[in-house]
């Protein structure tokens, strides 16, 4: 009832019927339920039946219900909550309290967003009230002597605080509940279990889920079974007699009669046997502590155990694969909220909240991963620094990585967290993963193969130990300093996710002078080898098959930060970088993240300045005229900054002219795709004799190096500029054209492209049903091609086709998804003309309020973009609408949007409401 049906490990949880909560409440007389949970008064449909989850408890046998009309944040949920509990505590009637909270929420319309963020929102309505009788009930006082003997558990408070985990305790507690009283938290050093293991025993004991907790933290000391028996014993104040075998049955028989808590924390230090640590316990004593354990599975206590191994000792019995949670970094609410903390108690300034700063900082927390330890070390530094200087001194490994501490142990020190688990793993295996430096958040174990080639081709790596490579990464793995990736698929594919702050500590390794020489071979043999996954993924993202180009952005999203260091290498040791930057532009065209795509574009061509003049010839020179166009110039135009665009094509094709390239085919060819860029800015521009110039001296080149493939998306392209030019049967021609080259090629993605602007022809002529097999073809290989963004053009035109044939239902819904897709991907421009569109609908059907609220949408956006000509004709709708409705609302709306008085807007309408427009795409 109150949980999705599958968890993050996947096993599904219990449904629960309202019937039966309601029979549980009845029994145990609680007369008020409060749903603190999303959409829990939401009705259903349009029947007159009411379906929420409140109506149905209430319908069981509830005598009041609170729940939620909608999504409800968890700020708002807070503030009502307190304020309801706070005035039934204080004697108030369940309506006085529910009243009083709703007039909090509306007060306080300040709802908390990631980053420190703030939105004010009127969501006072959301609580929904259902009631089939005065509840009844009243808090009796306690008394004097009911205050709880059990002492407290005292544990040590976070330096920043606690914040998130809510889905690791539900997830913890659900598994000690249902699969046995005993499991190991799981993870990598810095992820925070010990800060967890100590808020669930506060928590749990709290709530009076336990009795009492015991902690034994083997980084302290070498808890042996004696003396976890003796300090058990102590605390429940159970008599003992000093006779091992007569205080242990005692604790046991404790243990198993009450819900208590028993906690052993970083238990990788039992194992740690290569180095002289104190904290280990010898093969007699594991035996003797496994024992107690598994005596302890058929009572009532529960049995947490912290580590970053898998602790295999334990293993079949009491420990199992099925009694081990792996924990995870924050998720990205919890670990912004951290973040916050940090950023506040610091002093630095609220780097995420201004824009110039915005992505780095994201790209920060990505590396982190939200790890509160490596988050609390390194984020400290942007007190001084912004955080595109602590991106770089990471990467250089010249950065404080410490608290500053001098006592801190392994559990508080980044360094000697990390230095603790390198320091425990066998000499070969250090060095091996010495190789692992540049690599930033994730590895591929079924590459290593190929990587290993690459080092061993390094004079000063010949000896390295690269047949060891699985042995090296499960010790690695005991330590927690890697461990299988948490997404499924790809931890079945061989990837590895890396503690966040190991490879930065392996580069600081390397940064030692002795080491200058192995760090170059390292470095190298890193680009080489994702020169080699480069290619690979490009020839993936460039197959005509749809499967094969959504892996290959799913694997070039996974792997973008080491792409992005091979680029930083390549770039520093003035070599080929085509192979490694094409995958990063690709991946943020796709992703519709231009602006960090032109931001890479600069970094790059910055980067090339300093090169020695004669670099900038043969295949580097390809690449400085590729990245002026691909990274600079595309970049541009995707951001509508056509001017720029237009300098740096012009650029581009001047400096490709000036080069002195051995093959005339090659030149020609790469002339003809700047010409043809350059033909894409002046249309945009609406300067089309000039384009289809362009276009026609790209396609001669084209024809005349029997660049038949190629060739298509200039005759697409043309297709385009003769369309804005009404010249609708050579622009069918040309799409044809195109359409039959895509189809000779088996390009089924840019055969939608075709097929869309064939539709838009066909819609033109009249030839509806024509248009709307067009559009649909178009819909289905983009859903083919899962490209969710690009769905919402054919959805769009699919409805003004509808439309424009009376069927209002169908257009109303066809413009629905693609407005829902175009907000997805905030595309703001495209959300005004579906907008406006569902405002022409509206007005065809005489639904006047719906069409002054989209229409006004619309108009807003329209302003905002500074669209003159779809403004007018927004504008021409709103009068037309003013004409009908006489709603003053409109003309006062309008006078604000415009800045202008309502006597201005007043006689505007009546000049443009009779205007014709002209709706094309």
């Amino acid at each position: 009832m109150f949980e999705n049906d599958d968890s993050r490990d996947g096993n599904g949880g219990f449904l629960v019927s309202a019937e039966n909560i309601a029979d549980q409440l009845r029994i145990h007389q609680i007369p008020i339920v409060a749903l603190n949970a999303c959409q829990s008064g939401k009705q259903l449909g349009n029947t007159a039946t009411e379906t929420s989850l409140g109506s149905r408890l209430l319908a069981s046998g509830a005598q009041l219900v609170i729940a939620m009309g909608y999504s409800v944040t968890v700020s708002a949920a807070r503030i009502f909550m307190t304020r309801f509990y706070e005035e039934l505590l204080a004697g108030r009637e369940p309506s006085s309290a529910i009243r009083a909270a709703r007039l909090e929420l509306h007060r306080d319309k300040a709802r908390r967003a990631a980053y420190n963020k703030e939105i004010d929102l009127e969501d006072w309505m959301l609580p929904v009230i259902y009631q089939n009788a005065p509840p009844r009930f009243r808090f009796t006082a306690a008394a004097p002597g009911a205050a709880p003997s059990t002492p407290r558990y005292s544990h040590p408070k976070p330096l920043y605080g606690f914040f998130g985990r809510d889905l690791d305790v539900l997830e913890i507690e659900r598994r000690l509940l249902l699969r046995g009283n005993l499991l190991l938290v799981q993870g990598m050093g810095g992820a925070g279990k010990s800060t967890l293991l100590h808020h669930l025993g506060w928590w749990w004991q709290k709530t009076r889920f336990v009795e009492q907790v015991f902690y034994f933290g083997y980084d302290l000391k070498a808890w042996r079974l004696p003396e976890i028996v003796h300090n058990i014993g102590e605390q429940l104040g159970l008599p003992q007699s000093g006779r091992m075998q007569d205080d242990r049955a005692e604790v046991v028989r404790a243990l198993k009669h009450t819900r208590h808590l028993l906690m052993l924390d970083n238990m990788e230090s039992i194992t740690g046997e290569r180095l002289s640590i104190p904290n280990t316990l010898n093969e007699a004593e594991r035996l003797e502590l496994k024992g107690f354990l598994h005596e302890l599975q058929v009572g009532r206590t529960l049995m947490l155990l912290g580590s970053r191994g898998d602790e295999a000792w334990l293993h079949p019995m009491p420990l199992n694969g099925h009694r081990i949670y792996d924990l995870p970094g924050l998720d990205g609410e919890s670990g912004s909220q951290l973040a916050d903390k940090i950023l506040r108690d610091i002093g630095a300034p609220n780097w995420p909240g201004q824009p110039e700063h915005r992505d780095d900082f994201k790209r920060l927390m990505k590396l982190l991963g939200g790890y509160p330890l490596a988050m609390e070390v390194v984020l400290s530094n942007l007190a001084r620094s912004t955080p595109a200087e602590v991106l770089l001194r990471l990467e250089a490994a010249d950065i404080d990585l410490d608290n500053q501490s001098a006592t801190a142990g392994k559990t508080d020190s980044i360094i000697k967290c990390i230095d603790y688990s390198h320091s425990n793993l066998s000499e070969p295996a250090q060095q091996l993963l010495l190789t692992l430096a540049p690599f930033k958040g994730v590895v591929n174990k079924n590459w290593l193969e190929q990587y290993s080639e690459r080092l061993l081709a390094q004079p000063v790596l010949a000896g390295l130990p690269c047949d060891k490579w699985d042995e090296v990464l499960k010790e690695a793995e005991k330590m927690g300093l890697l461990k299988p990736h948490e997404d499924d698929w790809l931890a079945e594919n061989g990837y590895l996710s890396l503690q966040p702050v190991f490879p930065f500590f392996l580069k600081a390794r390397l940064n030692e002078p002795a080491q200058a020489e192995r760090k170059e071979a390292i470095e190298t043999a890193f680009r080489e080898h994702y020169e080699g996954i480069g290619r690979f993924v490009g020839e993936l993202t460039d197959s005509k098959e749809a499967g094969q180009q959504q892996a290959g952005f799913a694997l070039i999203g996974v792997e973008y930060e080491n792409f992005y260091t091979a680029l930083q290498i390549a770039l520093r040791q003035q070599r080929s970088i085509l192979s490694v930057l094409k995958p990063l532009s690709d991946f943020l065209d796709k992703t519709r993240q231009h602006p960090q795509g032109l931001e890479l574009g600069r970094q790059v061509m910055q980067a090339f300045e300093r090169w020695p003049k004669e670099l900038i010839q043969g295949q580097t020179g390809y690449e400085f005229v590729g990245v002026l166009c691909d990274s600079i110039g595309k970049k541009f135009y995707l951001l509508q900054q056509f001017q720029e665009a237009e300098e740096a094509y012009s650029k581009a094709l001047e400096l490709w002219d000036g080069m002195m390239i051995q093959s005339p085919e090659h030149k020609g060819k790469q002339r003809a795709t700047i010409l043809h860029q350059l033909g894409l800015v002046a249309q945009v521009q609406q300067k089309y004799e000039e384009a289809e110039r362009y276009y026609k001296e790209a396609l001669a080149i084209k024809i005349e190096y029997n660049a038949r493939y190629e060739q298509a998306k200039t005759l697409h392209a043309l297709g385009a500029v003769v369309q804005k030019q009404r010249k609708y049967d050579e622009t069918e021609r040309y799409y044809k054209e195109a359409l039959g080259i895509y189809i000779e090629y088996n390009d089924r993605f840019w055969q939608a492209g075709a097929l869309h602007h064939l539709g838009i022809v066909a819609q033109h002529q009249r030839k509806y049903a024509e248009a709307e097999r067009y559009f649909k073809a178009t819909l289905a290989i983009m859903i083919e091609y899962n490209t969710r963004f690009e769905q919402a053009a054919p959805l769009h035109q699919l409805g003004l086709v509808a439309q424009e044939q009376k069927k209002y239902e169908e257009a109303r819904q066809y413009y629905k998804d693609a407005l829902a897709l175009s907000v997805e991907y905030n595309a703001r421009l495209d959300q005004a003309l579906t907008l406006h569109q569902l405002g022409r609908l509206a007005e065809d059907q005489q639904q006047w309020k719906e069409a002054k609220a989209y229409a006004l949408e619309a108009a807003e956006l329209f302003v905002e973009f500074e669209d003159q000509h779809n403004l007018a004709i927004a504008l021409g709708l709103l009068g037309r609408i003013w004409r009908a409705t006489k709603d003053r609302g409109i003309i006062d709306k309008v006078a604000v949007l415009l800045n202008s008085s309502a006597a201005e807007c007043e006689a505007m309408f009546d000049e443009v409401a009779g205007a014709s427009e002209s709706e094309e795409e």
